[in-house]
């Protein structure tokens, strides 16, 4: 974390690992989620994500294809600023795209 403070709430196992009634839907906008569906499993031990807050000089791994949402809390007034990092791998069918097209 650059600047700022993110909250986090991460479904690990998934997309198979999400219960379909936590309503994860990755074709709506993340707001969209924290609004309607948040916080109605948030509290409920089968359906909520783990969650954290991230800070400045933080560090969090998210593994791919672990859904996850993300927002600046309100607090932030001045906002925050992540760098994302992704990693290709050989085994990586994107890879061998990339590795293609050069």
């Amino acid at each position: 974390m650059l600047f700022g403070a993110k909250r986090w709430a991460l479904y690990p196992g998934s997309p198979g690992g999400v219960p379909p009634e936590a309503g994860y839907n990755p074709t709506e906008p993340h707001l969209t989620w924290m609004k309607k569906v948040y916080p109605k499993v948030k509290d409920d031990p089968e359906l909520q994500p783990l969650e954290c807050v991230q800070r400045e000089g933080d560090v969090l791994y998210v593994p791919r294809g672990a859904a996850h949402e993300a927002f600046t809390p309100a607090e932030e007034e001045e906002g925050s600023l992540h760098l994302t990092l992704g990693l290709v791998t050989e085994s990586d069918s994107r890879y061998w795209m990339l590795r293609n097209q050069l």
